[in-house]
Formats: structure tokens, C-alpha cells, sequence
């Protein structure tokens, strides 16, 4: 036997109904106040079976019940059943032509020993599509009927003062008048479970009651009240760590509420509960969970205390006295007495508000010599930096690890700290500016430990210039940036070019000229100007050479070398012309050969450029040969006279 509701008569007789499991049946017994039975009636369901669910003592103490009876293929029919004090059936309705989930329905009495009923009904069969909706039904003392169609699924039912009637489903609360109509609409709490009791108070407000999920908190017993307009009064959730399904509610004298239901919060396996509150929907007489605030700052804890001489069992499994908790949540705990007796305490919920912590961004590597400002941001109410500072930025310029504190409008502190580090570049210069008085190309180099970027936006280590220029180059250690520049100024010196090497006769005078476009002039022997005058009055080999610097800086050099000579008579060129001399140039490890055809003695005398004699014979009869390998390679002057005619040759010998 499965008992699933119970009435009692004023003569203390009592009537069970619910389903035999075995026969697959529903039952309606009859006790008296001793639990002997005086009758027992089953109703047979001819394929599913049936199932009694509801029971009502009538105001003539007779009873009324429900049960749906799977006995149609295609339709379950849930039926009403009104029977005297003794048992006889007075009458019996149809009210649904389809109890597919026999919980979805409800009835109560009216005056004048009138019967409303809400139960669904189906519209079309298993094999076709099927809609459900909802009738409220008014029955009179003979069971006459009048109905009125619902397209939303109501499953329970009140009446309410001044007439009409009060409807709930899992999406709304509705409020009818007497001819059916709609008052007002309310929607249903989300997630509010189909075990729901809908009840119209003196006051002629009303208290739903059912279960719904609660977030952090699984499923929980919720009871609602409303103005009789359908406007929340207040609402009080029951439950601990596991979850709770509502069964049932009464109301009670005090105005209070009794209310049933299941519980998995305590122990392993779920068990029976009720809980008792009073008209505000308050339990009574539970240990009180003492905190210093209900509402702490995110990362903050709180103590959670509860009464001495007890062992402990927190809904969150801890089992000390106190416990500290950080996290949005409602906690309870049972407590255990000496005797072994269990006592639940009532339930805390915790408030963790939201900080806004401030942001001061990563760290930071910046270039000495900059500075930065440090923004905690707007909307807080105070503001404190580890520099001494109380505003919402800060400016600073040295290396250093920088807090600020703030509070936001939760009057909750909050930190951030950042890491500033100012670095440098190490020193590097491309050099001073160049000048260069030559075409060759010009390296550049680079310093080899940063990073760089020349001019030409190269990136090798060293930079090859030809042209006159600024040149420079960036480089960078990946925080600070510096670029250093060198102006380049190449230039083709202006050529100074004296005369070829001549050879003019003493006492004659020769002009040197340097040219006019140099800014200045330096001889050899310290003359600074444009024009030099070679002069020798005795026989010599003179080199003249001159330096000079054009306009852009550049120095040049040129020489020549006169050969100062006794310009010869007549006579000299007829004793040049009868003599040999061979080879010029002469090997130094070899020998001059010199002779003449028309003459046989003669002097002969060999001199340095410089004017020193290397050699003398001063009567040497022709032919001769001279050996040249005691004097050095060089640049000689050879004088060759006749002893005879005093005729005179003076000429250049290369030694080589």
C-alpha cells in the first residue's frame, strides 16, 4: 500500500487514499479513530492501472476524493468521487479526459456544499498530436458541472474571499473571478517546481509555496507572499548544503505555517523534514549563527560562530565552531547535543560586494631622464601612494616598486602595486666630423651591443661611405633611443703643377709658378708665395718643389728639377758631337764607356745633384772605361773637357 493523502472527519474517523502497488490500483479506506477498518474500495485500472491522490471531508462528513484510471487507450480520465458518512456513493464526474502527471491537480469546496476543481485535459490522442490545457470545474451538491477552458497548464487551486478563485502553473499565478474570468496575472518564481500550494489568507493575501533551484545553494523549499493584488510581500527560502523538495503546506492558527517536504542536507540518505515558521516565514527557535557583518569585500573572510557545548556539522562540511568563510553563500549547520540530539540552526547568508581594484598596468623599464605618472583611476573615495601622495595620480622619475590604496563606494580597500625601473644607454659617439682630402672610401662603425639602424636604414655592423654627407645612426637597448650624427666632407684636391724638369744655363734666371688658386704657398726653402725664381750661378742639379692648400683645406705637392749647365760655344757642340758615351743609364755594377774620334785627352769629373764630386780623372786618354760599381745608384751631372781646345761637355748620367 502506498498512502499518498488523508483526511480526518469531525468523529476522529479517518480516510486514506493512494495506490496498491501490487494490484496496480487505486484505494480509498475507511478507519475509525482506532485504525480498525470499515470499508476499503479499490478501483481497477484495466491497463496501467490507477492511482488515488486526493481527499476532502465534505461538510456533511461524508468524503470526496480522486483518481486518475489508465483504462483507455488513448485517454486517462481523472475522476471524482463524492460518497456519504457510510460509504455509498452519491455521485461520480469525469473531470479530465487525460491525467498524464496525476500531481497537476487540485480541488476545493465552496458554500452550498460546492466542489471546484482545476485538472488538465488533452486534446488529441497518443498518435497524433496532443495539446494540453487546463479546466477549472464547478461542481454542485449533485455533481452538475459548469467548466472553464484554460490554455495555460494550472495545476492547483484556491478560493478566494468575495468569490473566484486563485490559479498556478509552473509559469504564472492567476486570479479569477466567479465567472471565470482573468483579474490579474503574476508570474510564476523561475524555476519554481509543479509541487506548489497556493493558499488565500484572512487577509486576503496569498502564500505560494514549492522548491526551485537557489543559486550556490541547490534546491530549496520557497515560500512567497502576496498582496491580494498578486505583489511580492516578502520571500523566505528553507534549506541547507543538500537539497529540498516541497510536498506540502498548512496554514495554521497563529499564522503561521506548517510546511513538509524532503531533505537531502543532512546525513547520507534524504529524509522526511518539517519546518515550522511563523507568519513572516521566520523559523522559530533555531540556534543563531553569530557574524559581525552579513557583507565583506571580495578577498575579505568573516567568523562564523556558533554556541558552545555542542559537536558541530557546518554546511560546508568543516566541524569546528567557528569557521571562516570568504565566499557568497547561505550556511547552516546542525548541532549536536550531549544526548545525541540534533538541532538545526538557522541559516546566514553571506554578501561578498563586488571591489573594483585599482589598475595600475604592468611594469615598467623606462629611459633615465623620463618620467611617469602613475593613474589609480576615477571613482574611489580615497586614494593613498606609498610616495606620500593622496590623489588619483602620481608623477615619479626614480626606480622603485610603487603601491597605491584606494576605496571604492563599498567603503572596501583595495591594492595594486606596480615596478618602475628607469635604465640608460651606454655612451656612444660615431666621432667628430670628418674631412678628407682623398676620394677613398670612409668606414662607419657601429657599437655591436644594441641595436641599431644606420642612415640608409641598414643594419649591418659597419656603414662604407664615399660621398660627402651627414651620416648617422640610430641605436637602442629596447627601452631608450638615442641617434648620434657625423657630417662627412670628401673632396678631390686641386692639382698644383709646376713645369717638367729642365735644364738652363747658369746665371739664367728661371719663373716658377705654382698657379693662383690656392689660399696658400709653401717653397721649399719657406717661400709662401705664388712665384719662386730659380737662379744657380755655378753648375748644379736643383730640385724645387712647392706646397700648397686650395679652398677646401686640401694640401698638394709638385716639384721640378733644373739642371743649371755652362751653356756650351761653338766649339763645345763639335766636342759634344765627336764623343761617346754609352750606356745611359749605366749599371752601378757595370761601366761607362767613353770615347772620341777627334779627340784623345780629356778630363773627366762626375757630380752628385748636390754638387759633390764622386769622380775625377783629370787627364785620361780616350777611349776610357769607367767603373761605376763604388758609386750609388742615382741622378750624376758629367762634365767631359778637352786638355787640349778647353771644350767642355756637361751632361745627366743615370746610375741605376
Amino acid at each position: 500500500m502506498n498512502p499518498i493523502c488523508l483526511a480526518v472527519t469531525d468523529q476522529f474517523d479517518y480516510y486514506f487514499v493512494g495506490r496498491d502497488s501490487l494490484q496496480f490500483t487505486a484505494y480509498a479506506e475507511h478507519t475509525d479513530s482506532n485504525g480498525v477498518i470499515i470499508f476499503h474500495h479499490l478501483e481497477y485500472g484495466a491497463v496501467g492501472g490507477a492511482q488515488a491522490h486526493g481527499v476532502y471531508r465534505t461538510p456533511d462528513n461524508g468524503i470526496m476524493y480522486n483518481f486518475w484510471n489508465n483504462s483507455e487507450m488513448c485517454y486517462d480520465p481523472e475522476y471524482f468521487r463524492k460518497e456519504d458518512s457510510v460509504g455509498n456513493m452519491v455521485w461520480e464526474r469525469v473531470s479530465s479526459n487525460n491525467m498524464i502527471n496525476p500531481s497537476k491537480q487540485s480541488f476545493q469546496f465552496l458554500p452550498g456544499d460546492k466542489l471546484c476543481t482545476v485538472a488538465p485535459y488533452l486534446t488529441g490522442c497518443y498518435d497524433t498530436v496532443q495539446y494540453y490545457f487546463s479546466k477549472l470545474t464547478i461542481f454542485d451538491a449533485i455533481g452538475v458541472d459548469t467548466a472553464y477552458n484554460y490554455t495555460e497548464l494550472y495545476h492547483t487551486v484556491d478560493t478566494t474571499y468575495g468569490g473566484g478563485f486563485v490559479l498556478a502553473s509552473q509559469n504564472e499565478f492567476v486570479r479569477i473571478d466567479t465567472a471565470g474570468g482573468v483579474m490579474w496575472t503574476t508570474p510564476m518564481p523561475s524555476s519554481m517546481s509543479f509541487q506548489i500550494a497556493l493558499r488565500q489568507l484572512q487577509d486576503s493575501s496569498f502564500i505560494l509555496a514549492g522548491d526551485k533551484p537557489v543559486v550556490g545553494s541547490g534546491q530549496q523549499i520557497i515560500i512567497n507572499k502576496y498582496d491580494r493584488n498578486g505583489n511580492l510581500i516578502w520571500s523566505q527560502n528553507y534549506g541547507g548544503r543538500g537539497d529540498e523538495y516541497f510536498s506540502n503546506m498548512l496554514l495554521e492558527s497563529d499564522g503561521g505555517f506548517l510546511i513538509s517536504g524532503k531533505t537531502g542536507s543532512y546525513g547520507a540518505s534524504s529524509k522526511a523534514i518539517i519546518i515550522k515558521a511563523d507568519s513572516m516565514g521566520n523559523t522559530i527557535g533555531m540556534p543563531t549563527i553569530l557574524s559581525s557583518t552579513n557583507s565583506i569585500c571580495s578577498g575579505d573572510s568573516t567568523a562564523l560562530s556558533l554556541p558552545s557545548g555542542y559537536t558541530y556539522l557546518w554546511s560546508t562540511g568543516e566541524t569546528r565552531q567557528t569557521i571562516y568563510v570568504s565566499i557568497a553563500n547561505s550556511y547552516s549547520a546542525i548541532l549536536t547535543d550531549t544526548g545525541g540530539v540534533q538541532i538545526f540552526t538557522d541559516t546566514i547568508t553571506l554578501n561578498v560586494l563586488a571591489t573594483v581594484k585599482p589598475n595600475l598596468g604592468p611594469d615598467q623599464t623606462l629611459c633615465a631622464g623620463e618620467s611617469y605618472m602613475l593613474d589609480a583611476g576615477s571613482g574611489y573615495s580615497f586614494y593613498q601612494w606609498s610616495t606620500g601622495s593622496f590623489n588619483q595620480v602620481d608623477t615619479i622619475d626614480v626606480n622603485g616598486n610603487y603601491i597605491v590604496e584606494t576605496i571604492d563606494s563599498n567603503s572596501c580597500s583595495t591594492f595594486d602595486t606596480i615596478q618602475v625601473s628607469f635604465i640608460s644607454l651606454p655612451p656612444f659617439t660615431l666621432g667628430p666630423d670628418i674631412q678628407q682630402c682623398d676620394t677613398s672610401p670612409i668606414t662607419l662603425n657601429s657599437p655591436g651591443i644594441l641595436q641599431w639602424t644606420w642612415s640608409d636604414g641598414s643594419t649591418d655592423t659597419t656603414l662604407t661611405v664615399d660621398t660627402s654627407g651627414i651620416y648617422f645612426l640610430v641605436f637602442t637597448n629596447g627601452v631608450c633611443t638615442d641617434t648620434s650624427f657625423v657630417r662627412i666632407d670628401i673632396y678631390q684636391p686641386l692639382q698644383v703643377d709646376l713645369i717638367d724638369d729642365t735644364t738652363v744655363c747658369i746665371n739664367q734666371s728661371l719663373l716658377l709658378d705654382a698657379g693662383p688658386n690656392f689660399t696658400s704657398y709653401l717653397w721649399q726653402d719657406g717661400t709662401i708665395s705664388e712665384f719662386y725664381i730659380a737662379l744657380s750661378s755655378a753648375p748644379a742639379t736643383i730640385q724645387y718643389s712647392v706646397t700648397v692648400v686650395d679652398i677646401n683645406g686640401c694640401p698638394t705637392s709638385d716639384d721640378v728639377i733644373v739642371d743649371f749647365q755652362i751653356c756650351p760655344s761653338t766649339n763645345d757642340f763639335e766636342f759634344e758631337k765627336s764623343l761617346t758615351i754609352y750606356p745611359n743609364p749605366v749599371q752601378s755594377s757595370s761601366s761607362l764607356l767613353i770615347d772620341s774620334k777627334d779627340h784623345d785627352n780629356v778630363s773627366i769629373e762626375l757630380f752628385s745633384t748636390t754638387g759633390k764630386k764622386v769622380f775625377g780623372n783629370l787627364n785620361q786618354t780616350l777611349p776610357a772605361r769607367i767603373s761605376t760599381n763604388k758609386i750609388s745608384a742615382g741622378i750624376y751631372f758629367l762634365r767631359i773637357t778637352d786638355v787640349d781646345s778647353g771644350s767642355v761637355l756637361n751632361t745627366k748620367l743615370v746610375i741605376q
